[in-house]
């Protein structure tokens, strides 16, 4: 063999050699990056996680407050309608009482 293809070839393998080493860290980098990029991808799930339970539980105060709120509402209308409905009666008593006559016809409304 010439020296100069001993030389060629010998510059092949070593540049084949770097070729594969390059790879190799190049791979090994990636991979690193990869699971840097899993262990963010992790914690940011934890905190957005927590984030919307804490949301979720504010949001269930309010909407407890707010049906607390209305439930209050709900009974206030329940005794003004029996208030009305016992002036209702009292002044179709009274109406009675004056005219003398019972109304049978008309209803309450």
């Amino acid at each position: 063999m010439s020296n100069e293809l001993i030389a060629i070839i010998g510059v092949g393998v070593t540049l084949a050699g770097l070729i594969l080493y390059s790879q190799h860290n190049l791979r090994a980098d990636m991979q690193v990056q990869r699971e840097e990029t899993r262990a963010e991808f992790k914690a940011v799930r934890s905190e957005m996680k927590a984030e919307f339970r804490a949301v979720r539980s504010e949001i269930k105060a309010e909407f407890n407050k707010h049906l607390g709120a209305i439930n209050s509402l709900r009974e206030d209308v329940n005794r003004l309608h029996g208030r009305v409905a016992r002036q209702e009666g009292l002044m179709e008593g009274l109406r009675e009482a004056i005219t003398g006559t019972r109304d049978l016809v008309a209803g309450p409304g």
